[in-house]
């Protein structure tokens, strides 16, 4: 029986994915909505980059990228349906789009596959190539991936229904053989790259024909192990009557791995084409001018500053600003922080993600004491002190920064150490308290009688619980791994900052926490329209 919420009752629409009855819902909601941002935030300035960029446009190789660039970019605006709403695709089908979606991941397939066929014979039999495969058929190529696909999904939905499940049941069959060709496809090409090319003389050709099989070989290798398990699972359903079912899109994770290809293929793009990465300019921009909003309508708005939630909101935001900034650097640039260095900043950029850890953790005290001892909370924690914790939240990284670089390296080192044990405490203490939120938000403030002061409660700690789950979240792959790499000296290491995906995820917060911010305050968008972009746009304002 199927859950309901009273999304679908307020509404009248389509309910969402999950109930918010417990923990997990939220972070299940909350990682939709970050995985949907992330992929179109990545696979998006691929699409712009190239389609702008007429040197790329003009290499076949850079058109199949661009054809999955479009695909990944439609696949994360529809996880902003799919995962968040109650979809359910295929046979039966509930709120679903008849499929229109999850065919994107069929063009995607087809592109890879005409792509390692583009490749083997760009590099085994060039003379062939440059007299038969022009631009004009490659863009064919992508054109027909569509055509194909969608012709085929047409087709099936003026069949009658059992007429439609064998058709249904045809295509996986032929996906099976696509799947075994791009297979055989990626051994022939890991083969011509690991041999053939090595034999070739040193020059720009064979460096250009290097990147672009690698490329392709990771591409077509992620695809297959995220895209298979559903696959397979699907397979079992049609064949033995077995396999998973799930209550929607939003809670199925084979469909989530196999859509987390959207995120995967352009993020290989970057790391395997330095001229992709300059993209990356698009991302700091966008953190600047997410995040500096928030800091001029917090700075603008007296009613904002006297607020002490607001203070937290400003500072953060603020760090989130200089990590933008940061970006222009450590994204564009070869820089390495960390043990070893190479072209770092001392740790001094890093370091404001620091800061971030350290303002959280205060403001879910600071929510936790305003709702459930107002009494001590408003005798207590005064305007100053709150002040006053944020700038400590500023001294405390930079002096324990400074006192590091200070150091000999082995007592720096040490040092170091220290300070990821001391943040393994205030991660479990982060994660205890937004427990401890939730709870007071799902019980405790329900049963306040209806006033404004109980609606600026819920608001606030909504915004807090959002901003450290997704926190949480975006920055632990990243602590692990720095974890494991000190503890049992294995874990990854990546060429600079710029490839570095986990770094990347972390430094994403600094888009996602100000979002969530604008996205729980009515009040704070009242001053930003106000103070920032009513003033760029006046039409904006009269709205």
């Amino acid at each position: 029986m199927l859950l309901s919420n009273t999304t679908d009752s307020l509404t009248g629409g389509v309910p969402l994915s999950v109930d918010f009855n417990n923990p997990v819902d939220y972070l299940v909601f909350i990682f939709q909505i970050l995985f949907a941002t992330t992929t179109v935030l990545i696979a998006g300035p691929i699409v712009i980059t190239i389609l702008a960029t007429g040197a790329l446009r003009l290499q076949n190789r850079f058109i199949f990228m661009l054809n999955t660039s479009i695909c990944d970019t439609l696949v994360g605006f529809s996880v902003f349906y799919l995962g968040l709403f109650d979809v359910q695709e295929g046979f039966p089908s509930r709120n679903g789009t008849s499929n229109v979606l999850p065919s994107l991941l069929g063009v995607n397939i087809m592109t890879f596959l005409f792509a390692q066929f583009d490749r083997y014979f760009a590099v085994c039999h060039p003379f062939i190539y440059t007299r038969f495969i022009t631009r004009r058929v490659v863009i064919s190529a992508n054109i027909y991936c569509w055509l194909h696909v969608y012709g085929q999904l047409v087709i099936t939905k003026l069949l009658p229904l059992s007429k439609a499940i064998e058709l249904y049941v045809f295509t996986i069959v032929s996906l099976q053989v696509i799947v075994f060709t791009k297979v055989v496809m990626t051994i022939k090409l890991y083969v011509v790259a690991r041999y053939q090319l090595e034999r070739d003389p040193p020059s720009a050709e064979r460096e250009s024909n290097k990147e672009s099989l690698r490329i392709i070989i990771f591409v077509v290798i992620s695809f297959l192990v995220l895209w298979c398990p559903s696959f397979v699972n699907i397979v079992m359903r049609l064949i033995v009557g077995g396999g998973l079912i799930f209550r929607n899109e939003a809670t199925n994770p084979f469909a989530i791995m196999a859509r987390f290809n959207a995120v995967c293929t352009p993020a290989v793009y970057l790391w395997g084409s330095p001229t992709l990465r300059k993209n990356m300019i698009l991302f700091a921009t966008t953190t600047v001018l997410v995040a500096g909003t928030v800091v001029i309508g917090i700075l603008a708005t007296k009613a904002l500053r006297l607020q002490n939630r607001f203070i937290f909101m400003l500072n953060t935001s603020i760090c989130d600003t200089l990590v933008g900034f940061s970006v222009y650097y450590l994204g564009l640039f070869d820089v390495q922080e960390g043990y070893p260095s190479r072209n770092g900043t001392y740790n001094v950029l890093p370091s404001l993600l620091g800061v971030n850890i350290l303002t959280f953790l205060f403001a879910q005290f600071d929510r936790y004491f305003a709702v459930c001892h107002p009494f001590i909370y408003s005798r207590f924690i005064t305007r100053p002190f709150v002040i006053g914790v944020n700038i400590y939240c500023w001294v405390y990284n930079f002096a324990h920064l400074l006192a590091r670089n200070l150091l000999p390296l082995s007592k720096a080192i040490q040092l170091y150490v220290f300070s990821i044990v001391f943040f393994q405490i205030i991660l479990l203490t982060k994660v205890i308290m937004t427990i401890k939120l939730y709870v007071v938000a799902r019980f405790q403030v329900e049963r306040d009688p209806p006033s404004a002061e109980k609606e600026s409660k819920r608001e606030s700690l909504r915004i807090i619980i959002f901003v450290v789950i997704s926190f949480l979240v975006l920055w632990c792959p990243s602590f692990v791994n720095i974890i494991i790499r000190f503890v049992v000296g294995g874990g990854l290491t990546f060429r600079n900052e710029a490839t570095n995906l986990f770094a990347i995820m972390a430094r994403f917060n600094a888009v996602c926490t100000p979002a969530v911010y604008i996205w729980g305050s009515p009040t704070l968008r009242e001053a930003m329209v106000r103070t920032v972009w009513g003033r760029v746009c006046p039409r904006c304002k009269r709205r």
